[in-house]
């Protein structure tokens, strides 16, 4: 656990969404700390009830007008001075501008010191382009407990791409475990909708290798074993999992973006043979039961 760990998972979030061939003029990743903020709002002296609402207002600064904003810290008696300076740190993006902004703010800066070593292991990953430091983030789960981030598209059109944090004491109210603890959810409809937008949509690729084909319930055992061995050897296999016409199984094969059907019947098995069809080359041809699996993989790899 740490500001290693928390650069560790934000990292992950990032290299999974760059993945996919964006950039940091595609994405950002918004980061900020609920420790800084708890220190942020003491030192604005705001009190229990009224920090609650600070929370829930700087978690939809951006999304609603600003003028909302200010009303509700305003019914919350939150002081003209304390709005002001809530305003002004929700503008800062670096660590200077926030250490310059919090300087007088009571214990803010000690606070901070896991989220500052937090950034500076994402620069020393040369992760600087993507991060930018946002008090605004606060992760509407109360349980989260240091570091929150959010990945959100540059141009700020789509929900977040992405939202985690460091939630230290979840576990031990959850299931009594003492184990501190940091992650993140993926909204996967966003990040294909940004996709989309960029023209970076992932072509359909095959999810197997070989399909399994059998022509009577009796070869049943036979397509078993040569699953099994087959997966053995590292190849991907799917067969039907109910008796079905073999046209029926083999637009199933084609349906699964295979490469490779095996036919196998009570002929096939009668003369030691299988029917090995690629479906990409559109050919086929008969292989001797024991030498399927080298040929396949030699197809495969070929």
């Amino acid at each position: 656990p740490g500001p290693l760990g928390d650069a560790e998972i934000i990292a992950l979030a990032i290299d999974a969404v760059r993945s996919f061939g964006l950039g940091p003029s595609d994405f950002r990743v918004r980061v900020s700390d609920r420790r800084v903020l708890a220190e942020l709002l003491a030192g604005l002296g705001l009190d229990e009830t009224q920090a609650a609402v600070a929370y829930q207002v700087l978690d939809k600064f951006g999304r609603v007008p600003r003028e909302v904003s200010v009303g509700k810290l305003r019914d919350a008696a939150v002081g003209p001075d304390a709005i002001n300076r809530l305003l002004e740190l929700s503008g800062v993006r670096t660590w200077e501008a926030f250490r310059e902004a919090a300087g007088a703010l009571g214990g803010a800066l000690g606070a901070g010191e896991p989220l500052r070593r937090t950034l500076a292991a994402l620069e020393a990953m040369g992760l600087a382009a993507y991060l930018d430091l946002d008090l605004t983030v606060v992760r509407g789960l109360a349980y989260y407990t240091g570091t929150v981030f959010e990945l959100f598209d540059a141009r700020g059109e789509l929900r977040a791409i992405c939202g985690g944090g460091r939630y230290d004491n979840l576990l031990q109210a959850l299931g009594g475990v003492d184990l501190p603890a940091l992650g993140f959810g993926l909204g996967d409809v966003v990040l294909t909708e940004l996709l989309r937008d960029r023209g970076l949509v992932p072509g359909e690729q095959s999810s197997i290798d070989v399909f399994l084909a059998g022509i009577s319930e009796e070869d049943a055992p036979e397509v078993l074993a040569l699953a099994h061995e087959l997966r053995d050897a590292g190849m991907r296999v799917e067969y039907a999992l109910s008796p079905q016409p073999l046209g029926k199984q083999l637009r199933l094969a084609d349906a699964r973006n295979a490469r490779l059907a095996v036919v196998l019947g009570p002929d096939e098995r009668a003369r030691g043979e299988l029917v090995v069809k690629d479906l990409v080359a559109k050919t086929q041809s008969a292989v001797p039961r024991d030498a399927v699996a080298p040929r396949l993989l030699e197809t495969l790899r070929g």
